[in-house]
């Protein structure tokens, strides 16, 4: 039975509800509730008990959440420790002891607060902290640490030093102190109140009177006295309240009858503003409207009454602080000076209120401030009001924030104005009425039709559904070329989205471009569109979508726009990018449509809107968006910008106070590491000394570096060498550095790689024509990357650049300068596809195959920015660029039987690859320093990669000495002849005299040797001899010992020989060689020559036929049938090798003479 309780009265106790009361104290309450009644705590019977009366006491809501917490059971089948469990799991606290204790040693006494009441405080800070034996010399210490009367504290530091003292003791101390300071202060406040004059007593009993007539006074600031409450005087030095006490609220520099603090005063038609100033300044108001000069947004500011708040770290504390442009210094008050942990003061002058009032402080000191993910060491004051801190402008302007406040005209997705021109901003297939674009050739176009380039097999579906989706849309139409004519054609250029989809372009620099007439139609300048917009608060910006494939072409025009694909040929409907005039057709299409709005902007496809108030630019706005819609221009909602004080706008970032560049552009100098060598040093003060005109005292700035670098210096890097390192970056990453871009000027493109990463850097010329730059980038190398070779790893520099930088270069003509000689040819794309370039290069070449670029060599010395880029690059995730170059090695291991272990230890273990691997990584000597045998690999040098412990050429592996003699037998497998095996070879396999290596393979093979065809070799017929000199002349290109170019032209009929050096071989300079031939000995009848390209050429056909010249080519791979001109070659050669001297010319005319 239950048992009964002292009181004959059923136990009752109250409901548990989690937002009153904590769970572990309502538990102790009620078992002591229970206690009281006469309920036994111990015991089964006494558990039973305990559960009934808990769970009718928690209520409907819990107990509901008990039962199914425990599912399975009932309420009988549950006992009272399971009840407790439960609801401790979800209610109780768990505390963390660490957490506990850093809490109690940041508890600081208030200003209030009395000696008892702080040591209460401490002792609830106490009860989770575990200190167990230790908790009364805890409670001691933070006592004295946290008394905050600095006279107090030092006494009890003297009298309390050693570990006996008990916190008994010292709070006894600390109280009697605190009395006696707190009666002296009682005895002087009551005799300065004495010795005042009776002026003040007159307004006490003024303000007195008010009071008890329960009246509050509205002050006018325009006309009465802030300070005592009377009419303006006319110089604020002659109010009577300027040095006197509030009777009020305790401050200085008013009468309690114009005390707002205390609410005996309100300000008429005025809110506040807490506007501080430094009350020495008399000009200090004239800046309260100034504007920041960096804006940036703030996004986890939250409101707060009526002012802006955010948490902020001072000195490792997090303290909440009002946001206020109004203020012009930052302060604290008294109490959180304390919770920063009282860092000196320095004296400073009092402050100045809005309405005048003059604030005391304590004084001014530095601290750490933590802001937005940055940290500065900044001045801050400290007042004795204890208000919420103020975040002032100095500190807005060194975070470089602004509050983003709310706007009455910014506009959303349901606004009004978006619904009412939905249908501007939903695509549809129509495109743009009204308009139509012509495209105009030169007199002397002349018509070519190219064939399509090959696609991966991987692309090709999407290809073809890229194909179709555009027929679709009305931008393409195929073509049957057996029904129409089809002048022009030009290949197609396949770009990979971030989305995994591509974009197709039609290659028109072959075709159509050099060939257009672009029309006199310039873009804007930067100046213009500012010109446009100027004087304009809020701003608006339109992103038309897929802009030129809105515009139509003419039926003339279409004929020239066709792209010759693997699924057919097709025209383009509508104007397609690439088009070296689209830029100019389609801004003056758009020129036409929005002709005559008043502050509007475009430049090509981003308008921009604004007005000199909302109203006006509301009505610019939409008479922009009735002119779209008129003409079904449509637009993109989610790229579009409305009605913002700020915008970004053609890598500009434009608000009502001018235009600035962006601050991510300069993101690539701010992050460069420091140097980890001399190397790296150099490279970096090579850069900034090219701007040495734009920071003053830069070299004697840069003295302890310099110092570094000198021949015996040791590396000792300290941090009197970054804080030099650091004050440099941050002088040459202001904004005078970086030129705005100007739309008008040449785009220069500098580029430059390291064995860490690449870097490039964007200049234009300025007005003194020297390159000037405007976005930097760099970035470092991925492990596959490193392993490039350097002619690789300067491509990719330009790669990234090309990609970094497409905002300002697509549809632009620009140069790329680089330190990198043979890029001017593989990477050009004047004279097509080089043979010579590697697979990935060759890749590169078709994905940057859309612009329009040249490429020049400069010098290291003068492309010392972006070498320096390239060698302390910021640390940024890399792009996963289409590298197959593992893929290839895994494909040919599986194809000849290798392991790819086998074929890494044998390339590391042999002592000549190894030096081609040194070379690869360390760069290449001279050809004269390196032995012979590296000399096949020298040749090759710019087109050899290093993966993964194994050696590429081009797309094909290098075989060590170790397995090619096991690769020779797998090719031989089947018994193919010479000619078949070296071609199976030569599709995935090199290595130096392959092919004679494969030939003697073949002609040692017993089996093949045996039972091989026995046909007789054709004998040699020697060719007819002409009847008269200089009749047939044989012409040959040859390489001479010192690997210069000769060409050789030898007599048949004489056998005269005639041998020119030749510096490049090409159709017109062989052309000028014999032509100085022909003015000695006259034109011949017949001239023979291989099937090289300067003889095949265009050029060489049209010399021959004009002088009436026979051209006889000789049989392909043949070198036989020229063999006058090749056994002529080898007798010179002969002669030239054993002349000795310096001079080449005369070595040349000794052989030949």
């Amino acid at each position: 039975m239950e048992e009964a309780n002292t009181n004959n009265k059923p136990f009752t106790f109250e409901q548990f509800e989690e937002t009153k009361d904590e769970w572990n104290f309502y538990l102790e309450r009620f078992e002591l509730a229970a206690s009281i009644n006469g309920m036994a705590l111990e015991g089964d019977q006494a558990n039973a008990n305990l559960k009934k009366h808990l769970l009718n006491s928690l209520g409907a809501r819990h107990y509901r959440f008990v039962r199914e917490s425990i599912p399975g059971k009932t309420p009988n089948d549950l006992t009272y420790k399971d009840v407790v469990d439960t609801m401790s799991k979800k209610y109780g606290k768990h505390r963390n002891v660490v957490y506990e204790r850093f809490k109690f040693t940041h508890i600081y006494r208030r200003a209030d607060q009395s000696m008892k009441d702080f040591e209460s405080t401490l002792r609830e800070g106490a009860v989770y902290c575990d200190f167990g034996s230790t908790l009364e010399l805890r409670i001691r210490d933070q006592f004295i640490m946290g008394v905050n009367e600095k006279s107090i504290q030092q006494d009890l530091l003297k009298l309390f030093s050693s570990n006996d003292s008990k916190a008994d003791d010292v709070i006894r101390h600390a109280e009697v102190a605190f009395n006696s300071m707190k009666d002296a202060e009682k005895m002087y406040t009551k005799t300065k109140d004495q010795n005042d004059t009776s002026y003040q007593n007159e307004v006490f009993l003024v303000s007195s009177k008010n009071e008890r007539q329960k009246t509050m006074i509205t002050l006018d600031s325009e006309k009465e006295c802030l300070r005592c409450g009377r009419l303006k005087h006319k110089y604020q030095g002659d109010c009577p309240a300027k040095d006197k006490e509030c009777l009020a609220c305790g401050g200085h520099g008013h009468f309690a009858r114009a005390c707002l603090k205390s609410g005996k005063a309100t300000l008429k038609k005025k809110s506040k503003i807490n506007a501080f100033s430094d009350s020495n300044n008399p000009n200090s108001f004239s800046k309260y409207s100034e504007s920041f000069k960096h804006p940036n947004k703030i996004n986890h500011i939250k409101p707060h009454s009526n002012d802006f708040v955010a948490d902020v770290n001072i000195n490792g504390r997090k303290i909440t602080m009002s946001m206020d442009t109004g203020a012009q210094v930052s302060c604290i008050g008294e109490e959180t000076w304390k919770q920063i942990g009282c860092p000196e003061l320095a004296q400073t002058s009092n402050l100045k209120a809005y309405t005048f009032q003059t604030i005391e402080t304590l004084g001014s000191t530095k601290v750490n401030v933590e802001f937005g993910g940055k940290s500065h060491y900044l001045d801050v004051i400290v007042t004795k009001i204890n208000d919420i801190p103020i975040f002032g402008r100095n500190w807005m302007c060194i975070f470089d924030i602004t509050l983003s406040l709310p706007r009455v005209n910014t506009l959303n997705a349901d606004s009004d104005i978006l619904k009412e021109y939905i249908d501007v901003f939903t695509p549809n297939t129509r495109g743009i009425k009204n308009h139509v674009a012509t495209i105009i050739l030169k007199n002397d176009a002349k018509p070519v039709v190219h064939k399509p380039r090959p696609i991966p097999f991987t692309l090709k579906p999407l290809v073809e559904n890229e194909l179709t989706r555009l027929v679709e849309e009305g931008v393409l139409e195929r073509v049957d070329p057996t029904t129409e004519e089809i002048p022009w054609a030009c290949p197609i250029v396949c770009v990979k989205k971030h989305d995994g989809g591509i974009r197709i372009c039609g290659d028109f620099r072959g075709t159509i471009n050099q060939y257009i007439d672009p029309p006199p139609f310039p873009l804007p300048s930067i100046d213009e569109i500012l010109n446009t917009i100027r004087g304009g608060n809020r701003f608006t910006v339109l992103d038309l979508k897929d802009a030129y494939l809105q515009l139509a072409v003419d039926e003339k025009s279409k004929k020239l726009l066709v792209i010759n694909t693997p699924c057919g040929f097709f025209h383009y409907k509508r104007l397609p990018f690439g088009v070296s005039s689209s830029p100019a057709i389609f801004q003056a299409t758009m020129a036409k449509i929005l002709s005559g709005i008043p502050n509007v902007a475009f430049y090509l496809d981003d308008i921009i809107v604004t007005g000199r108030d909302d109203k006006l630019h509301e009505d610019n706005l939409r008479e922009v968006l009735n002119r779209l819609r008129q003409c079904n221009v449509t637009s993109r909602k989610d790229k579009c910008q409305f009605f913002m004080e700020e915008v970004e706008y053609l890598g500009h970032r434009i608000s009502k106070n001018g235009i600035r560049p962006l601050t991510d552009k300069i993101d690539s100098l701010k992050q460069l590491p420091p140097p980890s060598n001399k190397t790296e040093l150099k490279s970096f003060l090579g850069a900034i000394s090219f701007y040495s005109r734009y920071i003053p005292r830069l070299h004697e700035l840069c003295r302890p570096l310099y110092d570094l670098t000198l021949k015996n210096a040791n590396w000792i890097w300290n941090e009197s060498h970054g804080r030099v390192y650091e004050d440099i970056k941050s002088r040459l990453s202001s904004n005078c550095l970086l030129v705005h871009f100007d739309e008008s000027r040449d785009i220069h493109i500098y580029t430059d790689a390291s064995n860490k990463g690449v870097g490039a850097v964007l200049m234009q010329p300025g007005a003194d024509n020297r390159d000037y730059p405007v976005v930097c980038a760099s970035r470092t190398l991925n492990s596959s990357e490193r392993n490039y070779s350097v002619t690789e790893k300067e491509a990719l520099s330009i790669i990234f650049a090309i990609k970094k930088f497409n905002q300002y270069l697509y549809g632009r003509s620009f140069k790329i300068f680089s330190d990198h000689k043979p890029l001017e040819r593989l990477l050009s794309h004047r004279n097509g596809l080089s043979t010579a370039a590697s697979g990935r290069i060759a890749r590169w070449w078709h994905l940057i195959s859309c612009y329009d670029y040249s490429i020049h060599y400069k010098k290291a010395e003068e492309n010392k920015f972006a070498d320096t880029l390239s060698r302390l690059p910021i640390e940024e995730s890399t792009e996963n660029d289409l590298d197959d170059l593992a893929t290839l090695i895994n494909l040919v291991t599986q194809s000849f039987n290798l392991i790819k272990k086998m074929l890494r230890i044998a390339t590391t273990n042999d002592a000549l690859l190894g030096k081609v691997i040194k070379y690869l990584n360390m760069g290449w000597p001279d050809r004269k320093e390196i032995d012979k045998s590296l000399h096949p690999y020298y040749d090759k040098r710019f087109n050899i990669s290093y993966d993964d412990g194994i050696l590429v050429w081009n797309d094909r592996i290098i075989i060590p000495p170790a397995l090619r003699q096991e690769l020779n037998d797998y090719l031989h497998t089947g018994h193919p002849g010479i000619e078949a095996m070296k071609a199976l070879a030569r599709e995935t396999i090199w290595w130096p005299r392959m092919g004679e290596d494969i030939e003697l393979h073949v002609k040692s093979c017993e089996s093949c040797q045996r039972n091989g065809p026995n046909i007789a070799e054709t004998p040699i017929t020697p060719s007819f001899l002409p009847y008269k000199p200089w009749d047939r002349l044989h012409l040959d290109f040859a390489e001479s010992p010192d690997r210069d170019m000769w060409l050789l032209i030898c007599d048949a009929f004489t056998k005269w020989v005639e041998v020119f050096p030749m510096g490049k071989a090409t159709s017109t300079n062989v052309i000028i060689r014999l032509e100085e031939c022909l003015s000695r000995f006259g034109i011949p009848r017949v001239v023979v020559t291989d099937n090289g390209p300067q003889f095949t050429s265009h050029e060489f056909t049209c010399f021959c036929k004009d002088q009436g010249i026979k051209h006889v080519l000789t049989t392909p791979y043949h070198s036989r049938s020229n063999g006058m001109a090749e056994r002529s070659i080898r007798s010179i050669k002969e002669k030239y090798s054993k002349i000795t001297g310096a001079d080449k010319g005369k070595r040349l005319y000794t052989a030949l003479f």
